[in-house]
């Protein structure tokens, strides 16, 4: 009996991006053989030199392929200019509050945050903003034409309080005062504020206030790259009575030029490491 020559192609998995699937020790795909496994059904009879178990080994050979290829093609994926900025996230928050919490955050003067209206900022199109400004004058350039960023220019966007007191250099005191407020030895992640606020435990005024201000902190106003909240900001929480007092827009201008001064050096140096935009 003649036996039916085996196809001899190969798996193209050029259209993935992934030439190079893993080490010397992986499997490589073209190595691999034609794997039409209904094809290689309705030959069985004349394929006798192929037993079932070499069909089941090419089966997960192949099968195992795919998995690299998509391991592979995830961790080539770039996170530049990535944060734990989270317009959903926020947006959620405020949704989830009830008239009563909204009233509180307003008598604290930052009523304005609970008209944030969720918006979609592609990561591209932010990287591409961040690397036109000077971070030393606070101008956005392009093709000559000049947009400057300003405390007022932040004022008038966001409507958060400009007062003349400076956000404290030390926040220990601040950072003491929420850690004991909420009985914790370090700073929690963001996810613990989150539901303390959207849960249905009552709490203090002050305290849920506070929550509402370190997830608007941490998700949108000065996000960073990690899923704890950054301590820089925690000193206006040692006195809340005063914290309409502090120079909110100059601390958000700030942070915003620092770090986007941050993220254009490693990009010049042309980092290996994840770079965010606001570190």
């Amino acid at each position: 009996m003649m036996v039916r020559k085996r196809p001899g192609g190969v798996i193209d998995l050029s259209n993935s991006g992934d030439s190079d699937i893993g080490g010397s020790e992986d499997v490589q795909c073209s190595q691999l053989p034609f794997t039409d496994y209904d094809s290689y059904a309705s030959l069985s009879e004349t394929q006798n030199d192929f037993s079932s178990d070499t069909s089941s080994f090419d089966r997960q050979l192949y099968e195992k392929c795919l998995e690299d290829s998509k391991k592979k093609k995830i961790e080539k994926k770039t996170k530049d200019g990535f944060t734990r900025f989270s317009a959903t996230a926020f947006m959620n928050v405020i949704s989830a509050l009830s008239p009563e919490k909204k009233a509180i955050i307003e008598s604290y003067g930052f009523g304005s945050l609970l008209k944030f209206n969720k918006c979609f900022v592609p990561n591209k199109f932010a990287n591409w903003v961040a690397r036109l400004v000077d971070s030393k004058s606070g101008d956005v350039i392009r093709d000559g034409k000049v947009i400057s960023l300003t405390e007022e220019s932040v004022h008038l966007v966001l409507d958060l309080p400009k007062g003349s007191r400076c956000f404290p250099s030390d926040s220990s005191a601040g950072r003491d005062a929420v850690l004991s407020k909420f009985g914790k030895d370090r700073i929690p992640s963001v996810s613990f504020f989150t539901d303390k606020l959207i849960s249905k435990d009552d709490l203090p005024d002050e305290d849920m206030f506070i929550c509402f201000m370190i997830v608007a902190l941490s998700s949108f106003l000065c996000p960073n790259t990690n899923t704890v909240p950054s301590p820089k900001y925690f000193g206006v929480f040692e006195d809340i009575d005063q914290i309409k007092e502090y120079n909110w827009c100059g601390f958000m201008l700030d942070w915003l030029l620092e770090h986007i001064k941050a993220f254009t050096r490693g990009k010049n140096e042309k980092s290996k490491r994840c770079q965010g935009l606001v570190v």
